[in-house]
């Protein structure tokens, strides 16, 4: 007679030998507890999808610095921050997939996100890197029933996640609030612009020089600055628009004609003012022209 072999997590295995997730183990037993890789059984906690790092008061007032609820009454803010989600992820973390349906309007409140697409060769193109305070794909979360674009968080990042029919909702009871929406927008159309002109005119150590000066936390310093990459240089060429090797030639460019020193990821700028006349000299802006604390 046969007898059934049982696994140390309760389950019991097939007379034919299969286990989960066969289809016929199925039935019979159980998957492998979360954590489980062949030298212990011990259970690992759940982790909740997102992790609550903010109180409803102070949620509020964050909420109320944003420039795109810029103008909303109190009463209006109480509401929507009690319908907000809190959460933060780690680096890796797909926040939401190109063609999924638009459930929820997201706002990075720390941390780098990747916003990218697949091309018809199966390759990455990324489309745009965030950080706070900036919404994710706002123009697709009004206008739109699905994200047309994936994003990723590339640097552990927290999120503000706003029903999208609540906004909606409360854009159509109250339509004067909709300036913060265009000033918004606006300025991400004006960024895209720039980002255009500086695709078409500058040369490559241009444009990493200027991503570079928008790190730099305080613009009119005269002392040499120093600051930290943000995130990963493979990611960062991708969001200049080209190749890793194309970005550390642009870098070395930079150290030998402008002295900078890198040391990892940390850059040394030794007088931003030689740095501003090399690179904003194809530009039509002028420098400041976009803060960190706005996009890189």
């Amino acid at each position: 007679m046969w007898s059934p072999f049982r696994w140390p997590w309760g389950g019991i295995s097939r007379p034919c030998g299969r286990r989960w997730p066969c289809r016929q183990a199925r039935l019979w037993s159980p998957p492998m507890p979360r954590g489980w890789r062949g030298k212990s059984l011990h259970k690992t906690p759940h982790v909740p999808y997102h992790t609550p790092i903010m109180t409803p008061e102070a949620c509020t007032l964050t909420l109320q610095s944003l420039p795109l609820f810029q103008g909303f009454p109190a009463e209006v803010m109480k509401e929507l921050a009690s319908k907000t989600t809190v959460s933060k992820h780690p680096k890796g973390h797909m926040l939401f997939q190109h063609g999924d349906t638009i459930k929820h309007l997201h706002i990075v409140t720390h941390g780098w996100v990747k916003v990218s697409r697949l091309t018809e060769e199966g390759d990455e193109a990324v489309l745009d890197v965030l950080t706070a305070p900036h919404p994710l794909q706002i123009m697709d979360a009004i206008a739109a029933p699905a994200w047309g674009a994936t994003a990723t968080v590339a640097e552990d990042a927290g999120f503000f996640s706003l029903p999208i029919n609540l906004f909606k909702a409360t854009l159509n009871e109250h339509p004067h609030l909709a300036l913060g929406l265009l000033q918004t927008t606006a300025k991400m159309h004006q960024s895209l612009q720039r980002e255009l002109e500086g695709r078409t005119l500058q040369k490559t150590d241009q444009r990493v020089g200027c991503f570079l000066l928008r790190l730099v936390p305080n613009p009119g310093d005269t002392h040499p600055a120093t600051l930290t990459l943000p995130y990963d240089k493979t990611l960062l060429a991708a969001r200049l628009g080209m190749q890793p090797e194309t970005f550390s030639r642009a870098l070395g460019n930079l150290k030998r004609e402008l002295g900078i020193t890198i040391q990892g990821h940390t850059l040394t700028i030794p007088n931003l003012k030689s740095l501003q006349a090399y690179t904003c000299s194809a530009c039509s802006g002028t420098y400041p022209c976009i803060r960190s604390t706005q996009k890189a």
